[in-house]
């Protein structure tokens, strides 16, 4: 076999999506997957050298995007036009999670597996990452706005912001239909927003 075909190439990842949203990654079976796609091993190991490898390439690049996307957000909240602009800094974030979940509806199975079928990979932390970096974010803005050494307990902050990321992810897990999923997503950016605003202004 010297040279790729791409037919072959998109029906492994076909029926590799298939067995990882149906099987998750450690009990999908590369024999399933061959069968299902009608090619050889030896043309999956052509294309893929591991089962590892196969799912990276199904769910590694919308991973790093989700990442890519929030840092350029908070890249845009700490340019100088928006410090200690809690507006203009809600509006960032805000258009932000309707980038992101745009993004996911653009690609549905893959955030599936993403969210139900990645355990034990290096793709199982998304909700963890992403509320590190929000903490990480707010604790440098907040320096910014405030002389107070400690406005939230890192505890709380936690609990919060992983929520807040994990109800975006609900989106896809429950079927919301896109309209109806903004909807749901504007309004818990709003409450998150609003519940940090009373703690600033309260502490």
């Amino acid at each position: 076999m010297s040279e790729k075909n791409n037919d072959t190439y998109e029906r492994i990842l076909n029926a590799a999506k298939e067995e990882f949203l149906r099987n998750g990654y450690h009990s999908a079976s590369l024999r399933n997957i061959v069968k299902s796609a009608s090619v050889t091993t030896g043309s999956l190991y052509w294309y893929f050298k591991s089962k590892k490898e196969l799912f990276d390439a199904i769910v590694g690049v919308h991973y790093r995007q989700m990442l890519d996307l929030y840092d350029k957000a908070r890249n845009k909240v700490f340019d100088f036009s928006y410090n200690k602009n809690n507006e203009a800094v809600n509006e960032v974030g805000s258009n932000c999670f309707m980038e992101m979940l745009d993004y996911m509806y653009l690609h549905i199975p893959e955030f599936r597996i993403l969210i139900s079928g990645a355990e034990g990979t290096e793709y199982d932390d998304i909700v963890h990452t992403l509320a590190l970096r929000e903490i990480e974010s707010s604790e440098l803005f907040i320096g910014t706005v405030s002389k107070k050494e400690e406005v939230v307990s890192p505890e709380l902050a936690y609990i919060v912001v992983s929520g807040m990321f994990s109800g975006l992810f609900e989106m896809i897990k429950h079927d919301y239909p896109l309209p109806k999923a903004k909807k749901c997503m504007k309004e818990l950016y709003d409450f998150y927003a609003a519940g940090f605003s009373y703690i600033m202004n309260s502490s």
